[in-house]
């Protein structure tokens, strides 16, 4: 832990022993003889997972910053950018922004990821109330993951129809496109830890 190391010693095979303790750590291995699972003397009641590929807690970070900053971006850029070039007008030969519709989907689609995201360390705020069971606030928060898979769909939708409308500068259906990934990452990203639907 930072910079302090602690060394432990073999009893057998799968188990060690602290070195100046009697706190021990086991391995389980499957029948390849891969280490799959730990488990720490200490706290007999958990059994720890070998994580690899895209389960690997920085790939999953990686996945959850894309979405958060793309979320408060899009909520923030978006309606400033209205607001400043409604007093512009268009010059003749260039093309189009994608719709106004089109862009308040995929801005209400990140809305409702940013809200669920700050409800949903509001309602765990205290770890250990989910442990005697579900609150009530993340039983209302889970309707958010559903409305965004909704959306998501519907931008998907918009995204396709966009393509064959030369019309639309090509940087707009772009960004789209990549609006469009990230939102199904972070539902993917939610189904992964049971919180798309209402798993409990």
């Amino acid at each position: 832990l930072g910079d302090e190391v602690t060394f432990y010693v073999p009893i057998d095979s799968t188990t060690f022993r602290e070195e100046f303790s009697s706190e021990t750590v086991a391995f389980e291995k499957d029948k390849d003889g891969k280490v799959i699972h730990a488990y720490l003397g200490g706290m007999p009641i958990m059994a720890l997972d070998k994580m690899n590929g895209i389960a690997l807690a920085s790939n999953q970070t990686m996945i959850f910053l894309a979405v958060i900053i793309t979320a408060v971006l899009t909520i923030i850029y978006w309606p400033l950018a209205y607001f400043i070039r409604r007093k512009y007008s268009r010059k003749s030969g260039n093309n189009l922004s994608l719709p106004f519709i089109q862009k308040s989907l995929a801005w209400l689609n990140y809305f409702f990821i940013l809200v669920f995201f700050i409800g949903l360390m509001m309602s765990l705020s205290d770890p250990l109330e989910i442990v005697y069971g579900v609150p009530t606030s993340l039983k209302i928060l889970l309707v958010l993951p559903i409305l965004t898979l909704i959306s998501t769909l519907g931008m998907l939708i918009f995204f396709i129809r966009s393509l064959t409308k030369s019309r639309y500068s090509k940087w707009s259906r772009l960004c789209y496109a990549l609006l469009c990934l990230i939102s199904i990452l972070g539902l993917w990203q939610l189904s992964y830890w049971n919180l798309l639907g209402f798993n409990y």
